[in-house]
């Protein structure tokens, strides 16, 4: 199951459950924790780990985008490989064929 990250009234939701327990905490419980230091690096390398799942699912996603709109690109760009004249001077030639063929069967028309 995929959850997505959102924000409302500039709070983020549906956030790692690591990073919102960790943030409800006080100063001082994150200071005196082991590995965390005074400074709060040890909350910075958790919210870091915590966000590499999202981050590589946005770049997995942004991945996924760019080979899409690639694909269409080359399907748009094969479709449309031939020049207006060119095919207006095919279809003539189709046209005539079709009203030969037309003709001979016993059909005209003006």
């Amino acid at each position: 199951m995929r959850e997505e990250l959102r924000v409302e009234n500039g709070e983020l939701k549906n956030q790692p459950q690591c990073v919102s327990s960790r943030l409800k905490g006080t100063d001082s419980a994150r200071a005196s924790t082991p590995g965390r230091g005074v400074g709060g690096e040890g909350l910075v390398r958790d919210f870091q780990k915590c966000l590499a799942t999202p981050v590589a699912s946005i770049h997995g996603e942004m991945d996924r985008i760019s080979q899409q709109l690639t694909s269409r690109l080359r399907e748009l760009a094969k479709r449309h490989d031939r020049p207006l004249p060119k095919m207006a001077e095919r279809l003539n030639e189709l046209e005539s064929k079709v009203y030969g063929h037309l003709k001979r069967m016993g059909f005209a028309w003006q």
